[in-house]
């Protein structure tokens, strides 16, 4: 790689500060559009490397990087996108990001990559990002990932908004390439960068070809780089940086390239002089601060063996940079092979498509710690800089002024923002950066702060008044005496924010009180924590004559040492309160480290990482730290759960020794085995059964669909959803499904035989009637007449919401009572006392138990859709209680009008074509139907003496909720789904590994899946190790979702299986879910109809059910005893 001098340029005059850069080598038949430079890349052998997440490497080869390109092209045409069209990319990993990066481009639509959210359930500065350039693009495709898209789906909820429509990478792969490319010309959009606004609304900086293949190849005829070259990018996949530098001047070059996740180098940033060694890397960049984290590690670099010597042109960029941090690496890593000349600055930013100067002039000989200010090089030819006074004249080299840029590769402005733009650009096209600088005598540009108000830390910018205005929200604080400055002690690696201002609060306990509610709001509202927040009078706050805040003065008052005294305060204050009482050591070294990562002089047991101003470079790096100092593997997933020093050392506490195992979940069978006494007893028999399916009416019948592999959904014409009522508007919609799960005969029922006039029956709630006939079947089933049997029958069960009150009775319910005609519900009238019984939840079971003289316990559940294994779990424990001597339990679900559609929207959990996909990488959401079922349970010692027949037997269960310590109501968490199953197992007194089939939720959803199966795989791995031994599957894929009756629809399925000895298979499942990692679990998917063998031990399985709330339940059952049967009788016993 061989450099041009860079002192080989033209200078209007030697005494002014301005730089014209030389002109760009014309090369004949250069490419003039990125799609020429993909191409010219495809025919080279050179490659793409993907590290992932765990380490692993992925390769691609240009031509095959061009190959998924065209198929994401046919993909994004599939969906109507027409030229010129914006597509949001918010993908977390590069060989997703990449494809779908150039798929736009071939296409001619133009891709706006947006940073990746820490979270999607809850507001935050990046999802107000995304929201708002969703809103400013006119809400264009957002395209992602797989393991994203759930998440990404339900901001439509989160946001309440219409139109969001989310694809995935994998799913607009799954095309023929399209070979129809588009020809773009030099000054065509090609991409859209997002840059913090003022206003909180994202700029959009409009980049073309030209600008593009400019920074590219006057970037490379200055420094003389080529195909030879490596280049190696851990920076944001949205950054200018990785991008344009990292990877369009990589393509054009046809270089190879490394793409690292920026987790793994921030997590431990020596691997990323691991993985310059591994690939001989010669071109990466970072911003001071990673230099300073690798400065840190003194012992380890010296304990080190690397040879670095390939690196040539480490790029020091994006914040401002520190001469001392910089040589202290460059000392450190020279042992290691790294030349002293290896670092070098550069000024660059969106709008100049990166780095628009670069440097050579930097190396230990020639620059001390001492150096204030490092200088940055001089711009790529094709550019030009100068340095002008506020008047836009031309300054003489060595006075500081404003920066301004012209040339090929400087953006042509602002996405639609014509204010923005004016502001921007001069009348002669110098484009305004905001930064404050000068030429020094070598004529090489030194940056020395910033004009425009925005701060810059950690490559993040952030405005002044935007962080001013939120802190003036509160009440206590003096309106327009605050301000919000960057500023930087001698100790910092880089500039920090300080917040000053004015409050009539002196008394020093309320003013702490101020100080922490101004840091918190801080944070909450835009995201950064404060390194210093310092109370002055207004007097101490200067203002020029019109009355602006002079930032500059309060920022150099602040260097000299002007505050320290009341800084000192402060600190001494916060240490007298001394509120905070730590409990253990563990607290106390989580504390210190909060502390020290989050700049804090105290931090409370409760108070939340997120609410202290830490951030995703924060937590990674809390995490190293964490895992170093207690020698313990802790996810980035188990700090957003435990994400407060009380919770996270309760964590790192317990005792993992099993891995997988949920000590909770272990401790409370303990308890209860100890409670239960002398006797023991917990086996529970199964003795009957009924159930209305979806195509089936009986338990024969739904055997049958199953072992046949039945789906039985129900697909409507328009004409069926026409006459249920539904508004025919909603059939012009194309994401109206016309599909669910029905069950028959819903609008018919033997009133007489239940002592039911005809009015009642008419207006009792679907649920109610279906409840009651299986009540009676299932006894019948069991061999039982309630009305004569002389012991205590309980019932347990719940219902869905009632629709049918909705739909059909509260329309009509001026025909309840010919004395008032209800415009308002009213209990206080026999027709509004007679609609509440008859559907109100609450008499769902003693309606049951009034109609049949059921006398043991009658409860109404609801956990949602766990409510029916949920009424499994109380009724057995009912039993072991003595409370009945035999017990109902389920649950039952209509919909009314049962014929009825949904309509698809991305990122809910409903199926875009009505099918339930559990466990399969296409699956897409889940489909709620009509459904319900009971079962008859009995002690197993008195259904043996009885004679029973006994279907299988419960040998154990559990109940739990996720609790509180998740990112959402609604979301799944894998820790308390664990901790049930390992209850569940731990009662049932058995070894797991006897365990030959599970009965999963398996609702059929992309997150849902892979967090049951994970919660599962956890709970059997504190036992063993063995890998996909265990079958697995869901009824939900035969019939849908019931909604409240799922539960005993997959209990039920699971007895039948162990009855007849024979694994139905899971329908719809080709391929597994890539979230899923089945080949390092128990668990493989049942995809046909199997002989259940029993392998030398009695035949096993587990039930499992979550509903939306957190209530989890997980039943163990086993086949039944051997046992003489009494043969049934024509009438039901007695007794």
């Amino acid at each position: 790689m061989k450099r041009s001098n860079q002192n080989n340029l033209n200078f209007s005059s030697q005494k002014l500060s301005i730089i014209e850069g030389k002109a760009l080598q014309q090369v004949p038949n250069a490419p003039k559009c990125l799609l020429e430079i993909l191409q010219r890349a495809a025919l080279t052998n050179k490659e793409l490397v993907y590290v992932q997440p765990s380490g692993e490497e992925k390769t691609q080869s240009y031509q095959d990087l061009l190959l998924e390109a065209q198929q994401i092209l046919a993909g994004l045409r599939k969906l109507g996108l027409n030229l010129g069209d914006k597509v949001i990319l918010q993908i977390n990993h590069a060989q997703d990001f990449i494809p779908a990066f150039w798929g736009c481009i071939l296409g001619g639509f133009v891709p706006v990559p947006i940073s990746i959210a820490p979270t999607y359930t809850q507001q935050n500065n990046t999802v107000q990002k995304l929201h708002n350039a969703w809103q400013m693009l006119e809400q264009p495709v957002i395209l992602t990932n797989i393991e994203l898209a759930a998440q990404i789906c339900s901001l439509s909820k989160l946001l309440h908004l219409d139109n969001w429509q989310v694809e995935t990478v994998e799913g607009l792969k799954d095309n023929q390439p399209d070979l129809q490319i588009h020809q773009s010309q030099p000054d065509d959009l090609a991409v859209l960068l997002l840059t913090s606004g003022s206003t909180g609304m994202p700029k959009g900086v409009m980049l073309s070809h030209r600008n593009l293949l400019s920074m590219s190849r006057g970037t490379v005829q200055m420094n003389g780089f080529d195909s030879s070259s490596v280049t190696l990018n851990w920076m944001p996949l949205d950054h200018v940086g990785a991008i344009s530098f990292l990877g369009i001047m990589a393509v054009d070059l046809g270089c190879q390239q490394i793409h690292v996740p920026t987790n793994l180098i921030l997590k431990n940033p020596l691997r990323w002089l691991d993985l310059i060694e591994r690939h001989r890397a010669t071109i990466s960049w970072a911003p001071n601060f990673a230099f300073s984290l690798i400065n840190e590690r003194l012992r380890e670099i010296q304990q080190s063996n690397w040879d670095l010597s390939s690196m040539v042109f480490l790029v020091n960029a994006g914040e401002q940079i520190v001469a001392k941090t910089a040589r202290k690496f460059l000392k450190l890593l020279g042992q290691h092979g790294l030349a002293s000349t290896a670092i070098h600055p550069a000024f660059g930013m969106s709008e100049t498509c990166s780095g628009i100067t670069w440097s050579d002039g930097f190396s230990l000989e020639t620059i001390s710690d001492d150096t204030s200010f490092v200088e940055l090089g001089q711009p790529i030819p094709g550019a030009s800089l100068r340095i002008v006074d506020e008047n836009n004249q031309i300054l003489t080299k060595g006075l500081i002024g404003k920066l301004q840029f012209k040339g090929a590769s400087v953006t042509s402005g602002y996405y639609q923002n014509p204010e923005y733009n004016r502001k921007s650009f001069t009348e002669g096209g110098w484009f305004e950066t905001g930064d404050l600088g000068y030429l020094d005598d070598d004529g090489r540009l030194v940056i020395t702060g910033r004009n425009k108000d925005n701060i810059i830390i950690n490559g993040i910018n952030y405005y002044s008044h935007e962080i001013e205005s939120v802190i003036e929200e509160i009440e206590e604080i003096d309106i327009s005496y605050t301000a919000a400055c960057a500023v930087k002690k001698t100790d910092s690696q880089g500039d920090q924010l300080a917040i000053f201002l004015s409050t009539s609060i002196t008394e020093q306990d309320s003013l702490q009180q101020l100080l922490k509610q101004v840091r918190k709001t801080v944070v909450s509202k835009v995201g950064i924590n404060p390194r210093y927040i310092i109370p002055v009078s207004k007097e101490n706050i200067p203002k020029t004559a019109i009355g602006k805040i002079q930032r500059s003065q309060l920022s150099k008052r602040f260097e000299a040492g002007e505050f320290d005294s009341i800084i000192a305060s402060i600190k001494s204050s916060n240490k007298a309160s001394g509120s905070i009482i730590l409990k253990t050591e563990t607290e106390a070294q989580i504390t210190q480290i909060w502390q020290e990562l989050l700049g804090l002089e105290e931090v409370g047991l409760k108070d939340n990482f997120f609410e202290l101003g830490g951030h995703s470079l924060l937590l990674v790096q809390a995490q190293a730290e964490l895992e170093q100092r207690f020698d313990k593997q802790i996810s980035v997933a188990d700090m957003f759960i435990h994400s407060n020093v009380e919770a996270l050392a309760k964590y790192l506490s317990e005792d993992r020794s099993k891995e997988g195992t949920p000590p909770e979940g272990q401790q409370r069978a303990k308890i209860r085995q100890q409670q239960r006494g002398a006797s023991g007893q917990v086996e529970i028999a199964v003795i009957g059964m009924s159930c209305r399916f979806p195509g089936a009416d009986n338990i024969e019948q739904f055997w049958q669909n199953l072992q046949n592999g039945v789906s039985s959904i129900s697909f409507f014409s328009e004409e069926d959803i026409r006459e249920s009522g539904i508004d025919p508007k909603v059939l012009q919609n194309p994401n109206y499904v016309m599909a669910s799960p029905i069950i028959s005969n819903t609008e018919h029922f033997d009133a007489n035989f239940f002592g039911c006039s005809a009015k009642e029956a008419e207006l009792m709630d679907p649920q109610q009637r279906l409840m009651l006939e299986c009540a009676w079947e299932s006894l019948e089933d069991a061999g039982y007449n309630p009305l004569t049997y002389s012991g205590a029958i309980g019932i347990y069960a719940g219902a869905s919401m009632n629709t049918y009150l909705l739909n059909n009775i509260y329309p009509n319910r001026h025909r309840l009572d010919s004395h008032d005609d209800l415009r308002q519900i009213s209990l206080d009238s026999m027709g509004g006392f007679q609609m509440m019984v008859d559907n109100d939840k609450d008499y769902l079971t003693t309606k049951v138990s009034y109609k049949l003289n059921l006398r043991g316990p009658s409860v109404n559940v609801q956990t949602a859709c766990s409510t029916s294994l949920v009424a499994i779990d109380i009724a057995s424990k009912s039993l072991l209680n003595g409370e009945c001597d035999m017990c109902l339990a389920g649950g039952v679900s209509v919909q009314v009008p049962q014929k009825s559609g949904h309509l698809y929207q991305e990122g809910m959990i409903v199926s875009p074509d009505g099918y339930c996909r559990a466990f399969d990488a296409a699956a897409q959401g889940t489909i709620f139907g009509s459904g319900g079922g009971l079962v008859v349970l009995k002690r197993l010692e008195d259904a043996l003496r009885d004679r029973d027949r006994v279907y299988a037997v419960i040998k154990g269960s559990a109940i739990n909720n996720d609790g509180g310590m998740k990112v959402g109501y609604a979301a799944p968490q894998g820790e308390g789904q664990a901790s049930a199953v390992s209850e569940a197992i731990t009662i049932a007194g058995i070894d797991p590994e006897t365990i030959d089939y599970v009965e999963a939720h398996g609702t059929g959803t992309i997150l849902g899946d892979p967090v049951e199966v994970g919660a599962l795989t956890k709970a059997f791995q504190g036992w063993t190790n063995k890998k996909q031994y265990c079958g697995i599957g869901s009824v939900k894929s035969n019939v849908g979702h019931l909604q409240i009756a799922s539960g005993v629809a997959g209990f039920i399925k699971t007895v039948l299986a162990l009855h007849k000895k024979r694994l139905p298979q899971s329908l719809h499942y080709e391929k597994p879910n890539p979230k899923i990692e089945f080949a390092n679990s128990p668990f493989y998917v049942c995809k046909t109809l199997s002989e259940w063998k029993s392998n030398g031990s009695l035949r096993r399985a587990g039930v499992n059910s979550l509903g939306i709330g957190g209530t989890n339940a997980h039943v163990i059952l086993e086949e039944a005893p051997e046992q003489v049967v009494e043969s049934q009788k024509s009438e039901p016993k007695s007794s």
